[in-house]
């Protein structure tokens, strides 16, 4: 282009910013709104993996309704985020479509005076156009890399906050040795209060728990459990 006519080449040159510009700010809304996307994401994976590992629990208590008037007030934010992402992927192809709109139309009227004025043949203004072209569709394929890239910064935003982090460090660099377990725990009339004029919690308890034996203790509120 700049061998056939620097004048021209220089004329497309000034209104390239007017595209690139708008191309970047798409782009840095496509980073932002990729990454929060993502967080919304991990909440919706959060809130289904609860779901469907909790269906018991849901049914014991016949919450089916409350779980399935939840997941629209989920949803929401998601879908309103993957909106504003679509909105912008899809806006830099017309910017990038009017750039050969203005250009074309102004290089016209300009080799159209240079024509008549036996400086320009059609030729040669036919190889330009021809080049320009050759150029523009990189150019536009440049711009959709550009926005694949702010999508997986976005996205990955907090796998390199993860990766940049300081490593957490060990509390102790020798590690206390646990002893082994007893066969067996066994309490034998155990009283317990949390005073000396309180009331007595646990009063007369007989236990004897095995290694690997699981207990549940069931009792009312209060019943002293949680002791």
């Amino acid at each position: 282009m700049f061998y056939i006519d620097w004048k021209m080449t220089l004329a497309v040159g000034v209104v390239l910013p007017l595209v690139v510009l708008p191309v970047g700010k798409f782009g840095r809304k496509i980073r932002h709104s990729s990454e929060r996307s993502q967080s919304r994401l991990g909440e919706l994976s959060q809130i289904l993996q609860e779901t469907v590992t909790g269906n018991r629990v849901v049914k014991a208590f016949g919450m089916e309704d409350f779980e399935i008037r939840k997941s629209p007030r989920c949803f929401a934010p998601f879908a309103a985020r993957e909106h504003a992402l679509v909105r912008a992927a899809v806006a830099t192809a017309p910017l990038m479509d009017l750039l050969g709109a203005v250009v074309i139309p102004l290089l016209l009227l300009y080799a159209r005076d240079r024509i008549k004025m036996h400086q320009m043949t059609p030729g040669i203004f036919l190889a330009f156009l021809y080049a320009m072209f050759n150029a523009y569709m990189p150019l536009k394929r440049i711009g959709q890399v550009y926005q694949q890239f702010q999508y997986a910064q976005g996205a990955s935003a907090q796998v390199f906050f993860l990766l940049g982090s300081a490593g957490r460090k060990e509390r102790a660099t020798r590690r206390p040795t646990v002893a082994a377990i007893r066969p067996r725990i066994e309490f034998d009339d155990v009283s317990f209060s949390y005073g000396r004029n309180d009331a007595v919690i646990l009063q007369d308890v007989r236990l004897r728990a095995r290694r690997g034996e699981v207990i549940a203790l069931v009792g009312t509120s209060g019943a002293g459990k949680t002791t």
